[in-house]
């Protein structure tokens, strides 16, 4: 993302059929379907420096967990793997890591639809944050379902 030109193409709808689930990027990504063995995500959506991967998350334990609680629960999962944890709201989280030597940055937006969660999980290096996480909140804020 040398030069960040994710507001280049226009506006196209992408949809999540095993999830009901529709998010608005832009036409320059494709999507991509993969297993759900790689990076846990069963959609991917790509384009230049620019992934975003969504995913059902499971919680354990009982009754229906709130979403303050599946934040806490990410966080804690995201620094066992490694990740600093820069920031947390109400429904997202902020992260950084190095992979493969190159500094990554991660917004992970968490969106309830019944009593399922999902995370959708922007990611781009960590040199152009400041660049595209108005972007990414855009993008999560598009999310929709039942389409």
């Amino acid at each position: 993302l040398s030069s960040c030109n994710l507001c280049d193409g226009e506006e196209k709808t992408f949809y999540a059929d095993s999830y009901n689930f529709s998010i608005v990027l832009t036409e320059d990504f494709k999507e991509i379907e993969v297993d759900k063995c790689f990076f846990a995500a069963q959609h991917k959506f790509l384009f230049e420096d620019v992934t975003v991967a969504a995913q059902k998350i499971t919680i354990y334990g009982g009754g229906t967990p709130t979403l303050s609680y599946v934040v806490d629960s990410l966080e804690s999962q995201y620094k066992q793997a490694g990740f600093e944890v820069t920031n947390t709201g109400y429904n997202y989280i902020e992260t950084q890591k190095s992979q493969f030597g190159i500094p990554v940055y991660l917004y992970g937006y968490i969106v309830k639809n019944g009593s399922s969660f999902y995370l959708v999980e922007f990611a781009c290096l960590e040199k152009d944050k400041d660049q595209c996480k108005p972007y990414f909140e855009d993008w999560a804020a598009s999310i929709s379902f039942n389409r």
